[in-house]
């Protein structure tokens, strides 16, 4: 017998109706990467003289591509260097990982738990920069840049040369900073109770000590969060790479296969386009990976800040 207010399992028609149309969009979505897994194991050959259906289905198989793939990936080739990409792929996103997670635990903090003057109107209008869409600062950015005083040849004034452009240190060093992530830190933070905080400090902690020691591990959701999304925004960037490097030995993952697709088009040549894909699925397993794994903390680290410590 079932006690009072207890809810009976199971779906009402609406709900079958909602989850059916959940699952049709999923299909619509997984659908680019069950069609790319197809093309992969079709030869050049193949997908340009029998295009590829709604679903391709190779016929026969061709491992060609994948071999192929894997031999730019243990041999290194000037022209296609895939290992030198991807090792700068990893030496960025460690990079950004390490340094977005450290800066906003220390923003995310400063704005939740300090008083100073100006406060609620700095944490204001940085975040109104967020709303600014890309192509308005691209621009201003480029010249920032290029005229980045005592570097590249430039001097003081920053002109007579090239700046941070083209170099390896603009890999690391635009979006240093995101302030999306300082706001759900802040807000973390702000509904964490405080007075943990306030016994150490009676203890005589310090502000490194409360940083790392007290709030870091008791906000763990939010910054796995952080650093799982700053992974996978940052592995699959080639905007930044392709705009401020123009070598081929200073490219990532994406930006390397994005400019030496761009680079065949211009010349009017036929990409390997199975192969191409190929890389495109191949190289970027990681973030598929990465989310799969740790999907409950996105989730996790999206519902903390609205949780009461």
């Amino acid at each position: 017998m079932l006690r009072p207010g207890r809810k009976i399992l199971g779906f009402r028609p609406s709900e079958w109706g909602l989850h059916a149309t959940l699952w049709l969009l999923s299909l619509f979505f997984l659908y680019p990467l069950f069609y790319s897994v197809g093309v992969i194991f079709m030869n050049a050959l193949q997908f340009k003289t029998v295009p590829p259906g709604i679903l391709p289905a190779p016929h026969p198989w061709d491992l060609t591509n994948l071999k192929t793939i894997f031999h730019h990936l243990v041999t290194y080739d000037t022209t296609r260097p895939l290992q030198l990409w991807l090792a700068n792929s990893v030496v960025r996103v460690a990079w950004f990982v390490f340094w977005i997670s450290f800066s906003s635990l220390v923003m995310g903090f400063v704005f939740a738990r300090m008083r100073f003057p100006g406060k609620n109107l700095t944490f204001s209008l940085l975040f109104l920069t967020t709303l600014l869409p890309g192509v308005v600062t691209f621009t201003p950015t480029f010249v920032m840049m290029a005229h980045f005083p005592l570097l590249g040849g430039n001097d003081w004034l920053g002109n007579g040369g090239t700046g941070l452009f083209d170099s390896y240190p603009a890999l690391l060093v635009l979006g240093m900073v995101n302030i999306s992530m300082v706001f759900l830190v802040r807000m973390s933070i702000e509904a964490m109770t405080s007075s943990v905080e306030e016994a150490a400090i009676m203890d005589g902690a310090g502000i490194g000590t409360i940083l790392f020691r007290i709030v870091l591990p008791m906000q763990r959701s939010i910054f796995a969060f952080i650093a799982i999304m700053t992974f996978m925004g940052i592995w699959a960037d080639w905007f930044t790479p392709f705009v401020f490097n123009q070598r081929t030995e200073l490219q990532t993952i994406a930006s390397g296969i994005v400019r030496s697709t761009s680079s065949l088009l211009s010349q009017h040549a036929q990409p390997n386009w199975p192969e191409l894909i190929g890389e495109g699925v191949v190289l970027n397993l990681p973030c598929i990976v990465i989310f799969l794994a740790f999907q409950k903390n996105i989730v996790a680290g999206l519902t903390s800040s609205a949780v009461k410590g």
